[in-house]
């Protein structure tokens, strides 16, 4: 079953940019993935806020599965992060994620030779402080935010809880879907901190139990490289329907090249092949743990006729409702399995090699919605879980024959 409330980045694709490239896997962000850069945890990619070419406030936002409001109360957030000082800063800060402007959120701060610290805030108010093991620092964070008649916040460093606070502050209601996160410029572009982050994992859970998956997974995305079984939409570019929705780390988020589906009162879908797993460097027994397929996509026409991320997990199709915009601010519409569609049993590498994942537009009588996509990909969480290891049990000797 999909879920509208789980969302997972592994920051591998983007728009390129002067200095690195913008991440497109889920919405416009002012922040850089490095090329090759070894401050990543997953694949080739992490995403750096980048003092250096960002000129004012780096920041993005990253929304929830189905760009749908969420009345659950338990909210996660958990990410490899690698926190770094320019060299010459001291008291600069950033903020590593909040839920908007008087809400709960946590900020990273820089105090001075191996020092830094992590804060939890609501709006202006901080209500914890905690030093990080040691400064540069490198791990995983995660932050664990109850909204309910008994509100409370949790921070972890390295999988140790740091920060653990009970107050009526953090029952302030919310009913936002989105992590918001990024910097503040204060000193200037030179005294500014320097944080990596890789492998998001966001969700909001009816209970403390509904956790992050532990080891967290990693997060790779795979591109479209080969037509799938339906392909109804119109081609803009290429020829081939994938051609025009590969480009990932290139331009996603223009109309240079693109699928659309058209005026007309038929239902219509694009489907697309994806990379597979052993090609994407996930090892034979990684253990897959969801599978997002994320569409940059909008409407330059119409009112009728449901737009949907669709998925085919042989050999039924199944399918997620989005409304998109006029425009491609909204960053992806995207559908979650951590299943199977069909079935509902756990992953297997097989089962998703042979996934194949786009966008549907329904049929009507009039006023078609033009749907026009133009990048999809499929997040893919694994756990690098070795395999068990093999006991040679040596050949028994031959019985001993003992006379009296």
């Amino acid at each position: 079953m999909a879920r509208q409330d789980l969302v997972i980045c592994g920051f591998e694709q983007g728009l390129l940019a002067t200095g690195g490239t913008v991440p497109a896997e889920f919405d416009n962000v002012f922040g850089q993935c490095k090329a090759t850069t070894a401050q990543k945890r997953t694949g080739s990619y992490s995403l750096w806020l980048d003092y250096e070419t960002a000129g004012g406030n780096a920041q993005g936002d990253l929304y929830f599965t189905g760009r749908t409001s969420t009345t659950k109360k338990h909210k996660r957030v958990k990410f490899w992060l690698r926190l770094e000082d320019p060299g010459s800063g001291y008291g600069d800060y950033c903020w590593l994620w909040q839920w908007g402007v008087s809400t709960v959120g946590l900020r990273a701060q820089y105090a001075g030779g191996t020092a830094a610290t992590i804060s939890l805030w609501v709006g202006a108010t901080n209500y914890g402080v905690a030093f990080f093991p040691s400064f540069p620092w490198e791990g995983l964070v995660e932050l664990y935010w109850l909204d309910d008649a008994s509100p409370k916040a949790k921070v972890y460093l390295g999988g140790s809880l740091v920060i653990d606070r009970t107050d009526a502050a953090f029952n302030i209601g919310a009913t936002e879907t989105y992590i918001h996160f990024g910097m503040s410029l204060t000193k200037g572009l030179t005294e500014r901190l320097r944080p990596y982050m890789d492998d998001f994992w966001v969700m909001a859970g009816d209970a403390e139990s509904d956790t992050i998956p532990d080891p967290l997974p990693k997060i790779v995305a795979a591109l479209p490289n080969a037509e799938g079984d339906t392909l109804l939409f119109t081609t803009h570019g290429s020829s081939y329907h994938y051609q025009n929705v590969d480009d990932a780390a290139s331009a996603s988020k223009d109309d240079t090249d693109y699928n659309e589906s058209g005026t007309g009162t038929d239902e219509v879908e694009d489907l697309y092949d994806f990379q597979s797993c052993a090609s994407l460097g996930i090892p034979s027994y990684g253990d897959i743990k969801a599978v997002q397929a994320s569409c940059i996509a909008k409407v330059t026409a119409g009112s009728n006729g449901q737009p949907s991320v669709v998925v085919l997990d042989s050999p039924y199709e199944y399918t997620t409702n989005v409304t998109p915009s006029s425009d491609y601010s909204d960053g992806a519409y995207v559908r979650l399995d951590t299943t199977q569609p069909y079935g509902g049993a756990d992953w297997t590498q097989p089962r998703l090699d042979a996934f194949q994942a786009g966008m549907r537009r329904g049929s009507g009588a009039s006023a078609m919605r033009n749907l026009r996509l133009t990048s999809i990909m499929l997040m893919i969480a694994y756990q690098e879980l070795p395999p068990h290891p093999q006991v040679s049990i040596p050949p028994r000797s031959p019985a001993q024959v003992v006379g009296y």
